[in-house]
């Protein structure tokens, strides 16, 4: 729809209605006013935590998952998965670089790509984690079934 100036819009025998909101009506619109502008800001933050867990799931994994704990493949495995997940909250929580716009559609678009890009990033870490859990979790249940029974304690001489 093309836009008109507003002297064309309305004339001297237009009806113009108004509908003044509510106080129960402008508490919702401010929340999704909130929801909406700290939605970017959340998820930058989510991204850089994911950072952090991922450097010390990875470390974890490969400092503590020994040969007693965990099979070889569920070691490189989960630390690969662990590493993977950190390579994508970075990517993430890099800036997403626009150009500058200064009409609204443009720059609404831009948002909303930024917000896109971000949120797959986000979910692609979130299921690199959890990936990396149950590779650590399978090697060391593979670890602890294909491992000698535990032998009982003997029992004291009376």
């Amino acid at each position: 729809m093309p836009e008109l100036p507003l002297s064309e819009i309305l004339t001297a025998d237009s009806e113009v209605s108004v509908h003044l909101t509510t106080p129960d009506e402008q508490i919702y619109f401010d929340i999704s006013d909130d929801a909406i502008k700290q939605s970017l800001p959340r998820i930058n933050e989510a991204l850089t935590r994911f950072i952090t867990l991922s450097t010390a799931m990875a470390a974890g994994a490969l400092g503590f998952l020994k040969d007693e704990v965990s099979t070889g493949w569920g070691r490189i495995l989960a630390a690969a998965f662990f590493f993977s997940a950190l390579g994508s909250a970075v990517i993430g929580s890099i800036p997403y670089l626009t150009r500058s716009r200064r009409e609204l559609g443009e720059i609404i678009a831009d948002v909303e790509r930024i917000i896109v890009w971000k949120r797959r990033w986000l979910w692609a870490c979130c299921a690199l984690l959890l990936l990396g859990f149950v590779a650590a979790i399978s090697g060391s249940t593979a670890r602890y079934i294909s491992s000698e029974p535990i032998k009982p304690i003997p029992k004291a001489a009376p």
